[in-house]
């Protein structure tokens, strides 16, 4: 009874999280715009097949002009998408190099792909192995035009929720800090982190752990990833502000899916 009772207490716990970031209204998803410097959230409907070894530019999906485009520098891409035969490849490039790729299955997947620094988005292109159906594709993107610039922090008891699809074997890192900039277009420089709640699935007869490293030494506790629930809450109780790093330490065999960081106090640095 026991152990039944700390499981519905986390399920309460994450779901809470979620509930309270869906509410939120996507504070952040503009980004910033100072001294000459913009980034924003592109997010289009494709509701399109891509067949095989088909190659799209990435500006006519999200239905930019040409000189909308090559003014834009593109750092992480997000799609919606399933295979519609066997399981496929998608796969990002630019003018014709591989960036990355990532597999997908016959079921909705939502994966994440980060960018080097300064891809232009009038460069990128998308293909894949076998037919697949696009259903969104979302790009955080920035001005190329440069400029100083400033990031806007999240507000204090803010839910920050990162939807990633990372498939690790043995051990891995997750970068928090480049993700949440990268895809909500916000810096943690100055922020306290009360907790963050792990999504994932455990490889079946494995185990994985994850631990937080902040500023460059670990804080809290070790905790294991659930194989039944998939939901691990990791309270940090520090007063501490992310000043360098911010990153989940996993060991173990999992996919994580989704992230979501519980902001404590900001120290505005604007």
């Amino acid at each position: 009874m026991k152990k039944a009772s700390a499981s519905l207490f986390i399920l309460a716990l994450f779901a809470a999280m979620v509930t309270q970031v869906n509410a939120q209204s996507h504070y952040g998803q503009q980004g910033s715009a100072q001294g000459g410097y913009a980034s924003r959230v592109i997010t289009q409907r494709i509701s399109q097949s891509l067949r095989m070894r088909e190659v799209r530019r990435v500006s006519e999906l999200l239905r930019l002009s040409m000189s909308e485009s090559m003014e834009l520098n593109a750092t992480s891409i997000t799609l919606s998408a399933y295979a519609l035969r066997n399981q496929a490849q998608l796969e990002i490039s630019s003018r014709g190099r591989l960036i990355s790729s990532q597999f997908i299955g016959r079921q909705f997947n939502t994966i994440t792909i980060q960018l080097p620094a300064f891809s232009r988005l009038d460069d990128l292109e998308i293909s894949a192995t076998d037919d697949t159906l696009i259903d969104t594709l979302t790009v955080l993107v920035e001005s190329s035009r440069g400029g100083q610039h400033q990031d806007m922090q999240p507000m204090s008891g803010q839910g920050l929720r990162l939807d990633i699809n990372q498939d690790i074997r043995m051990s891995g890192e997750i970068d928090l800090k480049r993700l949440v900039r990268q895809q909500l277009g916000l810096t943690l420089e100055g922020v306290q982190i009360e907790r963050i709640a792990v999504q994932g699935q455990v490889f079946r007869g494995r185990s994985a752990s994850v631990q937080v490293e902040m500023n460059r030494r670990l804080i809290g506790p070790t905790k294991m990833i659930s194989e039944s629930r998939g939901v691990t809450p990791i309270p940090l109780n520090s007063f501490e502000e992310v000043r360098s790093d911010l990153r989940l330490l996993i060991r173990g065999d999992v996919v994580i899916t989704q992230i979501i960081i519980r902001v404590g106090q900001v120290r505005r640095t604007w």
